[in-house]
C-alpha cells in the first residue's frame, strides 16, 4: 500500500492542484474559499484519477493530467470571464445567448488573481512533472479492480446529477427556505457547468398537471385586479425601457449618490447672467426633458430592478417570466394571451401595438418573440437605417436614441387610430468611453461648460470619474430622445390621451459604475439594496383623477408618507414611495388603463396597490425588496437595520417602510413570496406546455386563449 501511495504521487498532485484552481475560480467569483456541495466536482476528478491511475506509464499520465489541469483552467476563466461581464453564473440557457453576448462584447476582462495562481500552479507541474517522471519508478497501477471503481463513481456522479434535477421548477416554492448559495460556491464552476448541462439535457420539462385546478387558478375572481379608475376615453399607451437609466444621471444626491455630480455650482451664471444657486439648477438644464418629466409625473421613487435587458423588457409587457429558460429563445413561438398587446386587442380591435429598438432585429430573437407578443411589427436599426436613420453601429458604437424617434415618429405615433408603442433604447447600453457621435451632438462640450471633466491619469479614481463622465453624456442623448417622443405627441394631439412609461431595466453595472457612484461594495454596505434602485417614471394624462383617489380612498397611506402630492411650478407630482419592482410596471399600466386583469396570472401589483410586491430576480436566482436581499429565508445575504444610527438613513426619503428587520416585516415578505412562487409554478405551467395555445379541457371548441379573451372581456 505504501508502494502505491508513493508510486502515484503524481496523481495526487494532480488532484491537489485541480483543487486549488476550482477553489480560486470560486473565490474570485463568489468571495468564498470553499464548495458547499462538492460532490459532483469530487466525482468528476474521482473519475478522473481513477483512469489517470489505470494508465501504466507516468510519462502518459503526465501528459494526460496536464492537458486535463489546463482544459480546467480555461473552463474556469470562461466562466469568470462571463461572471464577471453578466454578474451570473452559467444556466443552461444562456447557450442560447452567445451570439448575442458576441455582439455586444466590448473588453474580455481576465481576472489577474485567477490567471496569475491557476497559471502558475499548471506551469510547476508541468516544468517539475516532467523532471519527476525522469527518475521515478513504475507506477502501481489499480489494475483489475479499476473496471468496477470507474463504473461505480459514474453511477455515483449520475445519481448526485439526478437527485439534484428530478424535481425541476415543477413546485418552486422550496426556493424560499432552500440553503443555496446561489453562486459558484454552491457546486463549483466545473461542478455547476456539468449540473447545468444535464439539467438542460435530460430535465426540461414541467408537467402541465391538473387542468381543471390550473383554469380555477387562474380565473379565481377574488384575485382580479380591479382597476381603481373610471377611465373614459381609451388612451394610447408609449411605454419605454431606457438602457441602465440611473437616477444619479441627473439628480443630484450625495447622501445617495456619493460620487455623483460634484458641480461648483456658483462658478456660473445662466444665460441671463444670473449666478446659479444651486447644482439643480444646472442640471435641469443639461437633462430638461427628464426634469420636466420628474416634476409632472407619477414617480415611483422606490422602484428596483435585478434582471437583464431582455427579462425587464418581458416582465414589462407580460408581467411574468418562468424560471430557467429564456422566453425569446426557448418559447418564442408561445401563445401570450396575458400581454399586454393581447389584452389590448383583446378589448380593442383596432388598435396597433409595435415594438421598436436601435439595435439589431434578430438580437435576443426579438423578431420572433415580439410577434408572439401580440406586436404587430418590429421595427430594429436595419428598418430603420432605410428610413434614414445613421447606422452608428457599424462604426463600433452605439446608436443614438433621437435619431431613432425622428426616423419612426410616424409608425411610433399615428393620428388615425390607437396606439400601443414600445421603444427599447440603446445609447446608454455600456461603452462609457468616447464616442464620436455624442461629440458631434455636443453633449461633452455641453458638461465641459460647467466643470464637468474628463480625469487624466490611469488609476482607478480617473477610470471610475470618466466612465461617469461619459455616461453622462449618454443620458444627455436620452433625455433628446424623450423631448422628442413628447414634442411629437403634442404635435400630433395625442399628448392628452397618451399614457407615457419609462423606466430602467437595471442598475449600469458595466465596469461597476453603480458601485462608484452610489459607494457601495459589498452586502455589508447598510444601503446595499440601494444599489439596485432605478427610475420608473409615468405621464399620465389625467393626473388630477390620480390625486382625487388618493385623497379619497388613499388616507392612511398619505399620512403615513407611503404616497406624497406635490405642487410644482408645472403642475402636480405624485411620489409612490412603496416599494416597487419591474414586475410591477405591467398591473400598474392596467390599472391607470382602467383595465380590469386576472392577477394571478401577473407578478407584481399596481403602484396604487395596498400589496407590495417581492423581487425575484430571475437572472440571479434571489429576492429583493428595499431593505432585503436573500437567496432565501434561511440564507438571507444583507437585511438593512433599523436602529437610532439608522434613522436617518437616506433612502428613507425614497421608501415607506421603517422596522426593516423587525418580525412583523420579515413576516410580511415571507407571505408574499409564497404568492410569487406559487404564480411562478404557473407560470412554468404555462409557458413549458404553451398553455393558452392548447384546447380548453372543458370546451374543445375552443382554445385556452379564447376562452381567455371571453373571461376578460366579461370582466371589462
Amino acid at each position: 500500500m505504501k508502494r502505491f501511495f508513493k508510486t502515484n504521487c503524481l496523481v495526487w498532485i494532480y488532484f491537489g492542484l485541480a483543487v486549488l484552481i476550482e477553489l480560486t475560480a470560486v473565490f474570485v467569483t463568489s468571495n468564498k474559499f470553499y464548495i458547499r456541495l462538492p460532490f459532483i466536482f469530487l466525482l468528476l476528478q474521482l473519475f478522473i484519477m481513477l483512469i489517470l491511475l489505470c494508465i501504466p506509464s507516468n510519462k502518459a499520465r503526465h501528459i494526460v493530467s496536464s492537458c486535463l489541469l489546463i482544459f480546467f483552467m480555461i473552463v474556469d476563466l470562461v466562466f469568470i470571464v462571463i461572471f464577471e461581464m453578466t454578474e451570473t453564473i452559467f444556466d443552461f440557457g444562456m447557450f442560447n445567448l452567445r451570439n448575442d453576448g458576441m455582439a455586444i462584447l466590448e473588453s474580455v476582462p481576465i481576472n489577474f488573481a485567477f490567471f496569475s495562481i491557476s497559471m502558475l500552479a499548471v506551469a510547476l507541474y508541468i516544468v517539475f512533472g516532467g523532471r519527476y517522471i525522469r527518475h521515478a519508478e513504475q507506477p502501481v497501477s489499480i489494475k483489475w479492480y479499476g473496471v468496477p471503481a470507474l463504473i461505480v463513481t459514474i453511477a455515483g456522479l449520475g445519481v448526485t446529477l439526478y437527485v439534484n434535477n428530478r424535481n425541476f421548477e415543477e413546485n418552486v416554492s422550496a426556493k424560499l427556505y432552500r440553503s443555496s448559495e446561489a453562486s459558484y460556491c454552491e457546486y463549483g464552476v466545473i461542478g455547476n457547468f456539468l449540473n447545468e448541462l444535464v439539467k438542460g439535457t435530460f430535465f426540461s420539462k414541467v408537467e402541465l398537471g391538473d387542468e381543471n385546478q390550473l383554469e380555477s387558478f387562474i380565473y379565481d375572481e377574488n384575485s382580479i385586479y380591479t382597476s381603481n379608475f373610471d377611465v373614459e376615453q381609451e388612451y394610447n399607451v408609449v411605454t419605454i425601457l431606457v438602457e441602465s437609466l440611473e437616477w444619479h444621471a441627473f439628480v443630484q444626491d450625495f447622501e445617495l449618490f456619493a460620487n455623483g455630480h460634484n458641480i461648483n455650482y456658483s462658478n456660473y451664471t445662466d444665460a441671463n447672467g444670473n449666478p446659479y444657486t444651486s447644482a439643480e439648477q444646472i442640471l435641469r438644464e443639461l437633462y430638461p426633458n427628464l426634469y420636466e418629466f420628474y416634476d409632472t409625473g407619477i414617480i415611483m421613487t422606490n422602484f428596483y430592478s435585478r434582471e437583464k435587458t431582455d427579462i425587464s423588457e418581458n416582465l414589462s409587457f407580460l408581467g411574468a417570466y418562468p424560471t430557467n429558460v429564456y422566453i425569446n429563445y426557448d418559447f418564442p413561438d408561445n401563445t401570450m394571451s396575458t400581454s399586454m398587446a393581447n389584452v389590448l386587442k383583446a378589448l380593442d380591435e383596432d388598435i396597433t401595438c409595435n415594438s421598436f429598438h436601435n439595435g439589431s432585429y434578430t438580437y435576443y430573437n426579438r423578431d420572433k418573440q415580439l410577434i408572439s407578443a401580440g406586436f404587430d411589427s418590429f421595427t430594429a436599426t436595419e428598418q430603420m437605417k432605410e428610413m434614414g436613420m445613421t447606422d452608428y453601429s457599424a462604426k463600433g458604437e452605439r446608436n443614438l436614441d433621437a435619431d431613432m424617434i425622428e426616423v419612426c415618429a410616424d409608425k411610433m405615433f399615428p393620428t388615425d387610430k390607437r396606439f400601443y408603442t414600445y421603444i427599447t433604447s440603446i445609447t446608454m447600453h455600456g461603452q462609457y468611453t468616447y464616442r464620436k457621435n455624442l461629440e458631434e451632438r455636443g453633449y461633452y462640450d455641453k458638461l465641459n461648460s460647467f466643470g464637468i471633466t474628463e480625469k487624466s491619469g490611469g488609476s482607478f479614481e480617473a477610470f471610475n470619474h470618466n466612465n461617469f463622465y461619459y455616461y453622462c453624456a449618454c443620458v444627455m442623448e436620452f433625455d433628446r430622445a424623450l423631448g422628442k417622443i413628447i414634442e411629437e405627441l403634442d404635435t400630433r394631439g395625442l399628448l392628452d390621451n397618451t399614457i407615457i412609461s419609462l423606466f430602467g431595466d437595471h442598475n449600469t453595472y458595466y465596469s461597476s459604475l453603480s458601485n462608484y457612484v452610489k459607494d457601495i461594495d459589498s452586502t455589508k454596505d447598510d444601503n446595499y439594496t440601494n444599489l439596485f434602485r432605478v427610475p420608473f417614471m409615468i405621464k399620465y394624462p389625467n393626473i388630477d383623477q390620480v390625486v382625487e383617489f388618493l385623497n379619497t380612498s388613499m388616507q392612511d397611506e398619505l399620512t403615513n408618507g407611503r404616497y406624497v402630492i406635490n405642487k410644482t411650478d408645472s403642475g402636480n407630482q405624485i411620489l409612490v414611495k412603496k416599494f416597487m419592482c419591474t414586475a410591477d410596471i405591467l398591473p400598474t399600466l392596467f390599472d391607470l388603463c382602467g383595465i380590469n386583469v386576472y392577477g394571478n396570472l401577473y407578478f407584481g401589483h399596481s403602484a396604487f396597490s395596498k400589496d407590495v410586491s417581492v423581487l425575484y430576480s430571475r437572472a440571479y436566482d434571489v429576492f429583493i425588496t428595499d431593505s432585503m436581499y436573500f437567496v432565501s429565508l434561511n440564507n438571507i445575504k444583507h437585511i438593512r437595520k433599523d436602529n437610532p444610527i439608522n434613522n436617518n438613513d437616506p433612502a428613507l426619503k425614497y421608501a415607506d417602510i421603517a422596522n426593516y428587520d423587525s418580525e412583523e416585516h420579515i413576516n410580511m415578505v415571507e407571505i408574499e413570496a409564497k404568492i410569487l412562487l406559487e404564480k411562478l409554478s404557473v407560470c412554468n405551467r404555462i409557458f413549458y406546455n404553451d398553455y393558452f395555445a392548447r384546447k380548453n379541457i372543458n370546451d374543445q371548441s375552443k382554445t385556452n386563449a379564447e376562452i381567455f379573451i371571453q373571461k376578460l372581456q366579461m370582466i371589462n
